[in-house]
């Protein structure tokens, strides 16, 4: 059978900048856009759900055993109280081109629901990942890094505290787009 998976974290390392959402909440956005996905499009193509809140390292390798079509790894950001918005990275390798596909899908989708403003696609090869993030760049399928939104700006967590399921729908449709971009064979729809 067919997967992709879903991992999640929060940045936990806030030095002194507070938080306004835990990892459990994005531990729950992701397992609700996999059982949503799993229930109408289960049968079909499986999606998967893993924790970095256990080690990236360990995390990694049982992704890779899961043998993915692609992975999205979703986080949500720190900076300052005003610092808002979504970033969606992509594989910067020319061997992981369909990276940007699901990335494009991801953010377009992702910013119908509008909770956060978009800030853009982004190359994971950055001046502080100068060879890529190494979220992205472990996995054995095409992957992508998404920053959902601020964590420490809490206008724009109560925002998405109150259109969770509208999160939850976006979602599951960017992952049915990018399996559609990626070969239209994967889903019946």
């Amino acid at each position: 059978m067919n997967k992709v998976g879903l991992m999640f974290s929060v940045q936990t390392e806030n030095k002194g900048i507070g938080k306004y959402i835990e990892a459990f909440a994005m531990q729950k956005l992701v397992k609700s856009m996999a059982k949503e996905f799993n229930k109408s499009y289960g049968k079909q193509v499986k999606c998967v759900t893993g924790s970095m809140l256990r080690s990236l390292g360990g995390n990694i390798d049982w992704m890779n055993k899961q043998k993915l079509i692609f992975c999205v790894d979703n986080h949500s950001d720190a900076g300052p109280s005003t610092a808002e918005g979504r970033t969606v990275f992509f594989d910067h390798r020319p061997n992981k081109g369909n990276s940007y596909k699901i990335a494009k899908e991801f953010y377009d989708t992702f910013g119908l629901v509008d909770i956060s403003k978009g800030r853009g696609l982004k190359s994971d090869k950055t001046d502080r990942f100068p060879n890529g993030m190494g979220a992205i760049q472990s996995i054995n399928c095409p992957g992508i890094l998404i920053e959902h939104m601020f964590h420490t700006n809490k206008k724009e967590v109560q925002r998405f505290e109150k259109r969770p399921d509208d999160y939850v729908r976006a979602g599951v449709l960017a992952i049915v787009r990018s399996l559609d971009a990626l070969n239209p064979k994967y889903l019946k729809l």
